[in-house]
C-alpha cells in the first residue's frame, strides 16, 4: 500500500493517455462541496527522465452545491406541488440556458467568485516559474472533471487567465481511460477520477515532486547583447560605400 496525494491520483488517466504532453497544466475538480485546484508541470513525458513537478494544490470551499441550491430554490418557487427531487435539479443544472436570466446571472456570479478565489493558486504556482511567456495562452493546458464540470459557463469563465491578457486557455475534459467501464454510465468518470487514480500501482504514476519540494524553475534570462564599440579612426569599407 502506498499513499498517493489526491491531486496526483486525479490525473492518472491523463498521464497514461496519448493526449499527455509536456508543459504547464491546471486541473480543476468541481465537486459537490469543494473545488480542488492543482497546477503542475510535466517534463520529458514518455521517457525515462519523465518528471512531474506540482507547483500548487488547494481545496477551495466552493462547490456545485451552491449552484444546485440556487436552482433548487428557483424550482421550489415555481412548483405548485413542491416535490422537487435531485433529478429535477440535476436536469435543470445541465440545461442552465433554459433557466430565466436572473437565475443564470446568479449562477454565473457564483462561478466568477470561485474563479477569483483560484487566483491565489495560480499565484503560488507562478512563484515556481516566474516568466510571463511560460503562462500565456497555449502554453497552459486546463483539464476539468468532477460532478459540476459540465455546467454551463465553466469554459467561458475558467478559460480566462488570472492575469489580464495572458489567456485565454483551452479547456479539456479529463480523458477517460480505455480500461474504465462506462457501461450504463452508472459511475461517470468525471466523478470517479480520484478513485481510479488511487487504484493504480505507484510505478504507473511515475516520479512526482510535491509543491513544498518543487524548485524554482524560472528560465534563465537571455544574455544582453553588447553593441560593438565604434572606432572613428578605423571606418569600415561598408560605411564608406
Amino acid at each position: 500500500m502506498f499513499g498517493v496525494p489526491e491531486a496526483v491520483a486525479e490525473i492518472a488517466s491523463y498521464l497514461v493517455s496519448l493526449q499527455v504532453k509536456n508543459g504547464l497544466h491546471a486541473v480543476i475538480d468541481f465537486g459537490a462541496g469543494t473545488t480542488d485546484f492543482s497546477i503542475f508541470n510535466l517534463e520529458n513525458v514518455r521517457t525515462r527522465a519523465e518528471e512531474k513537478f506540482w507547483y500548487a494544490a488547494r481545496n477551495l470551499p466552493r462547490g456545485a452545491q451552491r449552484i444546485e441550491r440556487i436552482v433548487s430554490l428557483y424550482l421550489e418557487n415555481m412548483s405548485r406541488e413542491g416535490n422537487i427531487t435531485d433529478s429535477h435539479v440535476v436536469r435543470a443544472v445541465s440545461n442552465i440556458n433554459k433557466l430565466p436570466d436572473n437565475i443564470k446571472y446568479e449562477i454565473k456570479q457564483e462561478l466568477k467568485e470561485l474563479w477569483e478565489e483560484s487566483h491565489a493558486v495560480w499565484g503560488q504556482a507562478y512563484s515556481h516559474r516566474k516568466s510571463q511567456s511560460e503562462w500565456e495562452k497555449d502554453k497552459v493546458h486546463v483539464l476539468v472533471c468532477g460532478g459540476g464540470a459540465k455546467a454551463t459557463f465553466i469554459n467561458e469563465i475558467f478559460s480566462k487567465s488570472w492575469m489580464e491578457d495572458w489567456g485565454p486557455y483551452t479547456i479539456y475534459p479529463l480523458p477517460i481511460p480505455d480500461d474504465y467501464d462506462t457501461t450504463n454510465d452508472k459511475a461517470p468518470f468525471d466523478r470517479m477520477s480520484v478513485a481510479y487514480g488511487l487504484c493504480q500501482p505507484l510505478p504507473t504514476l511515475g516520479k512526482f515532486t510535491l509543491p513544498v519540494d518543487s524548485p524554482d524553475q524560472t528560465p534563465p534570462k537571455l544574455p544582453i547583447r553588447q553593441m560593438p564599440e565604434w572606432d572613428d579612426r578605423k571606418p569600415t569599407s561598408n560605411w564608406l560605400g
